[in-house]
């Protein structure tokens, strides 16, 4: 059996390599022997990090190449076909699914947050090519509402959770060797901090440095996306003098989890910052930036705060809340039981060989 994956890999940002790693798990427990493909700006980086072949995102005669090889196409999780960032992202990967189409390669939308797309003509070629998937699982409730918006009845629309929170977590003795290298004591209290760039975050952030200076915890501030993110980690070191421990480097996605299972707490703009803390069971406070964000502290129960709203007394607030809650482990265990739906459907409509 060989599944072409495609999603945003090889960018090195923690939480969509988080969502790969987890695919990749998943598909290796199920299919003993499966041989996987992955479209990757950095397929080399891809292949060492997660053992897979990987081929260049932007060759197309690659990519024909390897669907026609495929006997399953997995385009997904994440975000894939939205047009907020730019409406080249949905264009790329809605052209992914025409080319599967003209390949005769059956595919799935798999895990996938659908939207926001404000364009009607971007919405009508969304769903023309999803009605043409084998299956489609999705994130959240809100992403099955929308496909069925626009006219996405068959095939039926399945509603799982994302696959990051089926990752494992590097082990003690690892997480023990992280922290010493970012000048933590192995017992030393800490608090995680994932923040990144949004409009609205230059109002944000004097709430978020009072509040910290009211806290007696390190700080260990995680760029997912490294470049984009460590100015803002940079900002709140001098903010924040001699509080701030910072990666010189990406974290893999075990890595992260792994040091999130240690944290006190932990404060998050990054989707997979909070669902390593549900996964972890580490008490956490969201600040929603996008309706994703939303849509899983609803189904995880962690408090969210917008960024408009976000004043020092509601942030304080919404951590004391989080740090007083004891999960019993139902909610996390409803999550990896969604996740584990993405696998089971793939499994029920993958061609019998």
């Amino acid at each position: 059996m060989r599944i072409l994956i495609s999603g945003y890999y090889g960018f090195h940002n923690t939480g969509d390599e988080a969502v790969l790693a987890g695919i990749v798990q998943g598909l290796r427990q199920r299919l003993p022997g499966v041989e996987l493909c992955v479209l990757s700006a950095d397929p080399e980086g891809t292949t060492e990090d997660h053992g897979v072949y990987a081929v260049d995102r932007w060759r197309t005669p690659l990519i024909w190449q390897e669907l026609r090889k495929a006997d399953f196409f997995v385009q997904g999780g994440g975000g894939l076909l939205q047009d907020v960032t730019s409406p080249h992202s949905a264009m790329y990967y809605l052209g992914l699914l025409h080319l599967a189409r003209l390949t005769r390669t059956p595919y799935m939308i798999f895990a996938q947050g659908i939207g926001p797309i404000s364009s009607s003509f971007l919405r009508g070629l969304t769903g023309r090519n999803c009605r043409a998937a084998r299956a489609i699982t999705v994130r959240d409730i809100e992403s099955a509402e929308m496909l069925r918006e626009w006219g996405v009845t068959s095939p039926e629309v399945v509603v799982s959770a994302d696959p990051a929170l089926l990752l494992e977590p590097a082990d003690d003795a690892r997480r023990q060797q992280l922290l010493r290298t970012l000048d933590l004591g192995p017992d030393q209290p800490y608090m995680t901090i994932a923040l990144r760039q949004w409009a609205g975050l230059s109002e944000f952030l004097p709430h978020l440095v009072e509040l910290l200076k009211r806290r007696e915890e390190a700080l260990l501030v995680l760029p997912f996306q490294y470049e984009q993110d460590l100015p803002l980690a940079l900002e709140l070191s001098q903010a924040l003098p001699n509080r701030v421990h910072l990666p010189t480097d990406l974290l893999s996605p075990a890595d992260s989890a792994a040091v999130i299972r240690g944290a006190r707490a932990v404060i998050a703009m990054r989707l997979h910052a909070m669902i390593f803390a549900t996964s972890q069971q580490t008490p956490a406070v969201a600040l929603a930036y996008d309706p994703k964000v939303d849509a899983f502290c609803r189904r995880s129960g962690h408090p969210v705060l917008h960024l408009h709203e976000a004043t020092v007394e509601r942030l304080e607030s919404a951590l004391d809340q989080s740090l007083a809650v004891k999960s019993d482990g139902t909610q996390l265990a409803e999550l990896k039981r969604a996740a584990e739906i993405n696998f089971e459907v793939l499994m029920q409509h993958l061609p019998k060989k």
